[in-house]
């Protein structure tokens, strides 16, 4: 496999050197993936893709390889798995417990919250 994806070595581009590639936008975003991390590793490549969509978008510079350098950045993301959110399933990121989400829930049906939620709610809201 080539040291260098997606770009040169003079050019942004994933340095697939080691077992942990590392993404290189410049000198203004550098990540290395961690071993063992999947859904991280997925979070650090959709951020690097994040980062060039805003840099040639909203800021206007162009990257000479873009293209190829999107779809390696794409190629590797999708080599892991989209982290997981609230176990609604794949692409969600559990921010909560199971158990602190049940508690949340009782909470939210209890008379105690409805009693606050009246004592405290905005009279010009509804």
């Amino acid at each position: 496999m080539p040291e260098y994806l997606g770009g040169a070595a003079n050019q942004w581009h994933i340095h697939n050197v080691g077992k942990n590639p590392q993404i290189k936008l410049g000198d203004m975003w550098n990540k290395r993936l961690v071993g063992n991390e999947d859904a991280h590793n997925w979070k650090i490549c959709q951020e690097a893709l994040n980062v060039l969509e805003d840099v040639t978008n909203n800021q206007g510079r162009n990257i000479p390889n873009y293209v190829p350098l999107r779809k390696a950045i794409e190629q590797l993301r999708d080599q892991h798995n989209k982290p997981e959110v609230g176990g609604r399933g794949k692409g969600d990121v559990a921010l909560w417990s199971k158990e602190a989400q049940d508690m949340a829930q009782a909470y939210l049906k209890s008379l105690e919250f409805q009693k606050w939620l009246q004592a405290n709610r905005d009279p010009g809201e509804y």
